[in-house]
């Protein structure tokens, strides 16, 4: 097992530095609205059961984790609050933030959230007295010079992948080196904005210590797909993705770059270990942008995880034409329970143009060999890529239900700031929003296409998730004896109550 990491700039017995240091993730609500941020691809407001504290799902701040960890090995006090897993609103965050007295705060920060985020670091600054404020996240990695000249509240801007950078600034701010030396910063010189050279990005992933979890409410992460068991510890075992999707966030607008970085099975193996017997989790997730890219790879690590005698059940997110039969056998023998594929569309020429690369014939062979194989499947959709019309978005919805996947996901496209659909779509005056709250694709849409306005696209998604439901329920009902099921009510409102509840 390894523990420590090559990325420790002190000397091991160095560890006089009492700086104090604090991770955020701000709470992001909305009514009885909810949203997720730090962790995800796609960041957005769900609605709340009046009875449940937080979202069914919760994804792990792993930026956030990674740079608490590399922190500490450096001899830093620090401390990580992810107020969306605990549930807690701006007051009661507020209160943890003052309670620690950061000298120094590094907040995530996302599109639809941004202004809510802004508002939250004015109250620390204020009500605080964190007078050192750091935004990190794709959002503020785009807008990095209107960010800091329309804040002066906040000091400073952590661009891209932001491990080093918080280190080098903390540092930096502990009299140890220049500001102006500092890959990836962007900050406050009097009057002027200084934007540094950007970082690259990191290539050696085991270079860095495990992500600090010992900070963060595990037993509150979930990711409810494909009857999975919850808690849901999330990992990754690669970073990047070398496809050209035009509407993926994190290639274009985190890490600026196609590349595919991926970390030492055994070392994936170790931390799978390491989780497992620490934090006794339902399952784990690789929560990566394409898990399943080189077949030595993942046998090595399938091999690696049956050496090792990893109990917990396992899933991963990857695409469904770079996989084949052996491999997923290889991987359901050593406990892959499920597999997340992105579809997106039914329309072969719409992910032709969309840049998705994915030929549909491959997909729907390797979600059969999947399923054949007894590893459940969970696939998403989206609406709203280019040149989408209400005929090629009801090609998607038949291509969902002949599948049949254990579960689905049907969204709105969002083209996000810095992503290059948001330019193409921007040129053709296809881009409607009031502010960025509205880059929310669970519900709303701020792209039309050549066809279809933002409202048609509103009422496309509400349709697709109204079959998907009537298909699962039809799908349950056919599993048993309706009329001996309801011999056992008197009321066949209670019925019709115990099946809808059962395919929300």
């Amino acid at each position: 097992m390894f523990f420590s990491s090559p990325l420790s700039i002190l000397p091991p017995t160095d560890y006089n530095i009492k700086m104090r240091i604090l991770l955020t993730n701000p709470p992001w609500k909305k009514g009885n609205y909810y949203g997720v941020r730090a962790g995800t691809r796609w960041p957005f407001l769900t609605e709340l059961p009046k009875t449940q504290r937080i979202p069914d799902y919760i994804p792990f701040p792993f930026f956030l984790a990674y740079t608490a960890s590399l922190l500490k090995e450096n001899g830093f006090d620090v401390n990580l609050i992810d107020a969306v897993a605990l549930g807690i609103d701006d007051d009661k965050y507020l209160s943890m933030v003052a309670d620690f007295q950061p000298e120094l705060m590094i907040q995530e920060t996302s599109t639809p959230s941004i202004n809510t985020d802004i508002n939250i670091a004015n109250r620390a600054y204020d009500e605080c007295e964190c007078k050192n404020i750091a935004l990190s996240g794709p959002h503020v990695s785009i807008f990095r010079e209107n960010v800091l000249k329309d804040n002066p509240n906040v000091s400073f801007l952590l661009i891209g992948e932001y491990e080093m950078s918080s280190l080098e600034l903390a540092l930096a701010l502990n009299g140890s080196g220049s500001l102006e030396d500092i890959k990836g910063l962007v900050f406050r010189k009097g009057d002027k904005i200084e934007l540094n050279t950007p970082r690259g990005l990191l290539d050696d992933l085991d270079s860095l210590p495990l992500p600090a979890r010992d900070l963060l409410p595990m037993p509150n992460y979930r990711d409810y797909f494909c009857d999975m068991p919850q808690p849901t510890a999330q990992i990754w075992a690669s970073r990047g993705c070398p496809f050209g999707c035009i509407y993926c966030l994190w290639p274009q607008a985190l890490y600026n770059s196609r590349k595919y970085r991926v970390r030492d099975p055994v070392r994936v193996t170790d931390e799978m270990k390491i989780i497992e017997d620490k934090y006794n989790p339902g399952s784990i997730f690789f929560d990566d942008d394409t898990f399943n890219i080189g077949k030595a790879r993942m046998l090595k690590l399938a091999s690696e995880i049956q050496a090792r005698g990893i109990k917990t059940p396992w899933a991963v997110m990857a695409r469904p034409d770079t996989s084949d039969e052996e491999t997923l056998k290889a991987l359901k023998s050593a406990g892959m329970r499920a597999i997340k594929y992105g579809i997106e569309s039914g329309d072969q020429s719409i992910l032709k143009q969309s840049g998705k690369s994915l030929n549909l014939s491959k997909a729907m062979e390797t979600v059969n060999i999947t399923k054949k194989l007894g590893i459940k499947t969970h696939l998403t959709f989206t609406v709203g890529l280019p040149n989408e019309t209400d005929k090629t978005a009801m090609k998607t919805l038949q291509f969902a239900l002949k599948m049949n996947p254990d579960s689905a996901q049907f969204s709105i496209c969002t083209p996000f700031p810095g992503t290059e659909y948001f330019e193409q779509a921007s040129r053709k005056k296809y881009i409607d929003f009031n502010d960025y709250s509205d880059f929310d694709g669970a519900g709303k849409a701020v792209i039309r296409t050549e066809e279809l306005s933002s409202v048609d696209l509103e009422k496309i998604l509400s349709k697709m998730q109204a079959a998907w439901r009537r298909h699962k329920l039809f799908r349950i009902i056919s599993h048993f004896d309706l009329r001996a099921f309801m011999r056992f009510f008197d009321n066949p409102k209670i019925v019709v109550k115990k099946l809808l509840s059962l395919v929300k």
